[in-house]
């Protein structure tokens, strides 16, 4: 449990930071942790920012000789409770069920005559007669006197005064508006206001959720660990508007990203577990929504929601028209039309740790008979990658940008590492290119988990001044992480497919560019040679174009991908696609030229490898 603590106390006070200040945090928890929970929630948020528990009932309870456990919890606190963005949900009342305990009289046809309930009608309310309504008496008194004192009001021949310290909920204008309508009843020595079951069929939310294992677990059961969409879609409803920004740091199986993206919020959600990450990005992909009317075309501007009449006591005495409650929960559908997942972006924190490299052991420590063992030797990083790429690599002592040289019969090359975590320069395959021809190396590789837009220009500048040939490779993600046996260079390294594309400017003053994808351009080990790959051969996978790149942040200003196979939306959209949408566009929308002056290239490889180029535009 000391683990598990510490693991959610991190989270928690990463949310504190992040938290808006109308913003609220839930905590789902079982009943054998939720005191400890709740007490690492007072320390990370403040006791002060409790708000409520909330009860649950679940499908299953764990199985136990006494009593099963039948119910989960969310524990929820808020920023500030002064502050916070809360919205009143609704839900129907049953006669017999929370919120109905007061209803125990029965109104006549004629509204003349009424009478208590018999045991039977209140438990079975089928049974009462047609055409009489149920109805609850409640005070038309509150509490405090009024200026002047309370007035008489009469009634069917007979005064009733307010007792002490108290005074009517209405003018006497309003009273006798109410004993007008037939809203007003004498139970015994006192009046009070008829209100009828139907006056609003509705009761609010509390904090005891029932119904939610009688009729099953909604949605297919994807993750071991996996919440009920209800109780993720009313906590999401009742504390943020449509446009809001919703964080999960255990995305699971993305239930929260699935409730907020029907319910039209943005999110982030992370996950240290890869399979969480990828059930929940297939689960958002696969998932169809109702499209939600809103107010003026934009989801922020927010929804228009059902509304239900609440007539009250105020309505009546007033004449006023009956309040309108909007329920926020269910937005008015757009009917014939089928809602997708919208854009979203899957990243990955690599293991680029300092630190990583330290698992790799060069060989068993031996010592002298009757000695203790020394440790394993550990090589340091640049040994590890070098050694990794080509087995007869020799590290370089000196203090250049070649790390490594690897010689053979066939081959002569230098081999260039760039840093742990960050990407390889423009500079640095530079320096590595002049300190290889320094020393009469001809080719040389240069190793990176991550590489610049321009490396490509300049690869393509270093080639042209001379006979150097310079390969830009990939490091794969997986290579330095824990356990990994395999250690042949193809698996762990694959070559940077450089983009080829071509720029046309058309226009007068304001022109206009259109970028198009020519191909790539692979190094292929075998044949020592570049071979060329068209766009359209397959072996690209998607290509992005920021049409203005400023030199430091790329921005998809289009996205163009090939889906291999064009998915059967009939089922799912009920609609017809034109297959060529599904096959990979080559030439990009045009586009007005803007201030950089440049646009970038990104293209991902069937392999999921990605490289980019710049190019400038006049």
């Amino acid at each position: 449990i000391h683990s598990y603590l510490s693991y959610l106390q991190e989270r928690l006070y990463l949310c504190r930071e992040l938290l808006a200040e109308s913003g609220s945090v839930f905590v789902q928890i079982n009943q054998e942790n939720e005191h400890l929970v709740r007490g690492l929630l007072d320390e990370t948020l403040g006791s002060g920012s409790f708000v409520s528990t909330i009860v649950f009932t679940k499908t299953g309870g764990q199985s136990s000789s006494l009593l099963p456990g039948v119910y989960d919890m969310v524990l929820w606190y808020a920023r500030d409770r002064s502050t916070m963005t809360f919205r009143q949900l609704f839900v129907r009342k049953e006669y017999g069920g929370p919120g109905t305990s007061g209803y125990t009289l029965l109104e006549a046809p004629d509204g003349n005559s009424w009478r208590p309930m018999t045991s039977d009608e209140r438990t079975a309310p089928d049974t009462v007669p047609h055409g009489w309504r149920v109805f609850d008496g409640t005070p038309l008194i509150s509490a405090g006197e009024s200026g002047g004192g309370a007035p008489a009001f009469r009634f069917f021949g007979r005064d009733y005064r307010p007792p002490a310290n108290t005074h009517w909920k209405t003018t006497l204008e309003g009273m006798t508006r109410l004993a007008q309508k037939g809203r007003i009843v004498a139970i015994g020595n006192r009046i009070e206001y008829k209100r009828y079951f139907d006056d609003f069929p509705f009761y609010p939310v509390d904090n005891i959720w029932l119904g939610m294992g009688e009729r099953g677990f909604v949605g297919d059961k994807l993750y071991s660990v996996q919440t009920d969409q209800r109780v993720v879609l009313r906590c999401m409803a009742m504390t943020t508007n449509p446009g809001d920004l919703v964080f999960d740091p255990t995305c699971g199986s993305g239930t929260t990203a699935f409730c907020a993206e029907r319910l039209g919020r943005r999110w982030i959600t992370c996950d240290t577990s890869r399979v969480a990450v990828n059930v929940a990005r297939q689960r958002l992909l696969s998932g169809t929504f109702e499209h939600f009317k809103t107010r003026n075309g934009a989801v922020s501007s927010g929804f228009l929601y059902k509304t239900v009449p609440r007539v009250t006591l105020k309505s009546l005495a007033y004449d006023l028209e009956p309040e309108q409650v909007e329920f926020v929960d269910q937005p008015e559908v757009e009917k014939g039309v089928v809602r997708v997942c919208g854009p979203f972006e899957v990243m990955t924190v690599g293991r680029y740790s300092v630190e990583d490299w330290k698992g790799y052991v060069v060989a068993e420590a031996t010592a002298p008979f009757g000695a203790e063992p020394e440790p394993p030797k550990l090589e340091n990083y640049i040994e590890v990658i070098a050694r990794l790429y080509r087995k007869n690599a020799a590290v370089q002592g000196a203090s250049g940008l070649v790390h490594a040289v690897a010689e053979s019969n066939s081959e002569r090359i230098a081999i260039s590492v760039g840093p742990l975590s960050g990407r390889v320069t423009a500079k640095q395959v530079n320096d590595a290119v002049q300190d290889a021809l320094s020393s009469g190396l001809l080719e040389v590789h240069v190793l990176g988990w991550a590489f610049e837009a321009n490396v490509g220009e300049v690869k393509t500048q270093l080639e042209k001044r001379g006979k150097v040939r310079v390969e830009l490779i990939m490091i794969r993600p997986d290579t330095l992480a824990e356990g990994l046996k395999i250690t042949k260079p193809e698996t762990l390294f694959s070559p940077l497919a450089l983009p080829d594309v071509e720029v046309k400017v058309t226009g007068g003053k304001e022109k206009k560019a259109v970028v198009t994808l020519k191909g790539v351009a692979v190094f292929d080990r075998k044949s020592r040679a570049t071979e060329y790959r068209r766009a359209d051969s397959g072996y690209v996978s998607a290509w992005y174009l920021d049409e203005d790149y400023d030199g430091d942040c790329f921005v998809d200003g289009q996205m163009f991908f090939d889906f291999k196979k064009a998915p059967n939306l009939r089922a799912a959209l009920k609609a017809d696609v034109d297959p060529e949408e599904y096959r990979l566009k080559l030439a990009s929308e045009p586009f007005p030229v803007r201030s950089h002056g440049r646009i970038a290239v990104k293209v991902v490889d069937v392999f999921g490898n990605e490289s980019t180029v710049v190019r400038e535009i006049a």
